[in-house]
């Protein structure tokens, strides 16, 4: 029983990601159905105010036959207790560029919801949704994971120097039940010390909520990198676990500040990552925005 069930959820994924079926010649004619838990930022500018955060169960129904989608949006209890709002005939467009399909319109089937802007990624399984409710209160809702994928980081050095990496991927983990975040990095090329960051991880940094999104602010988070650099003997690349003989951080991370804006899909982050007593402290500026544009 217990293997029949596991390829039953297995042959439900492969469908959930719009995937072909040979066995199945009618697959086109099949919805996809898409649940998902969304993290909901809410800001109502009448009366100025942001409420906190809440995690909530989203649906989204594909009907291939057409390309149109259903939607079950919960906007959550802090703003909108027991409130589900439930849209209908989105007709979706295809990015043949991204993969994504994506809806933007001024008005939808519910005369409650305006401005409605929706992604949504059957492939890596995303979906990210912004509206305005009663045409003064905005939400935003989307996964807990946020990535950044158009970033620019500019590294400082001591002696008055700069290098900029245009190749790195912020991604922002946030825990709504904790208030806290965890940052992942990389790759990250410090030009100067010849040294290209694998992996950054920045954990346990409270957040608080804004109108435009959230910021992270924490003096020393806990941190994990890795990093690789070429052995001068060999030139060949060498994976080093960023600890010194003691077990300490070599690239401890300190001032980390982020600002997260929601509705504009971007970020700007700051921190200092090294070490004095080794020579190896700079200080990180990064900047950059999700891949398509969310603001209406």
């Amino acid at each position: 029983f217990m293997i029949l069930l596991a390829a039953l959820t297995l042959m439900m994924a492969f469908t959930a990601c719009g995937e072909k079926s040979e066995d199945d010649p009618d697959w086109k004619k099949k919805d996809v159905i898409f649940t998902t838990e969304l993290m909901n930022h809410v800001y109502d500018a009448s009366a100025d105010k942001v409420y906190e955060l809440t995690t909530t169960t989203n649906k989204l129904v594909f009907h291939r036959v057409n390309n149109t989608a259903d939607l079950t949006l919960v906007p959550g209890e802090a703003a909108f207790p027991g409130l589900t709002l439930q849209l209908t005939g989105l007709k979706l467009e295809l990015d043949g560029d991204t993969g994504r399909y994506g809806y933007k319109s001024a008005t939808t089937s519910n005369n409650r919801v305006t401005n409605l802007v929706l992604n949504v990624d059957f492939n890596e399984q995303s979906l990210d949704v912004h509206y305005v409710v009663d045409g003064k209160v905005t939400v935003t809702s989307q996964m807990n994971q946020v990535f950044y994928l158009a970033n620019q980081s500019i590294l400082s050095y001591k002696n008055g120097t700069d290098s900029i990496d245009k190749s790195s991927i912020y991604q922002f983990d946030i825990d709504t039940k904790s208030m806290t975040a965890t940052m992942h990095l990389g790759p990250l090329a410090n030009t100067k010390l010849l040294l290209k960051f694998e992996t950054i991880i920045a954990r346990n940094m409270p957040i608080t909520v804004t109108k435009e999104g959230i910021t992270i602010e924490c003096e020393k988070p806990t941190v994990v990198s890795e990093y690789r650099r070429r052995d001068s003997s060999t030139g060949s690349p060498t994976m080093v676990d960023a600890l010194d003989n003691r077990g300490y951080q070599k690239f401890p991370i300190a001032d980390f500040k982020a600002k997260l804006m929601f509705m504009e899909g971007k970020h700007e982050t700051s921190f200092m990552i090294g070490r004095d007593d080794e020579g190896t402290k700079w200080s990180v500026k990064g900047t950059g925005q999700t891949y398509i544009e969310k603001a209406f």
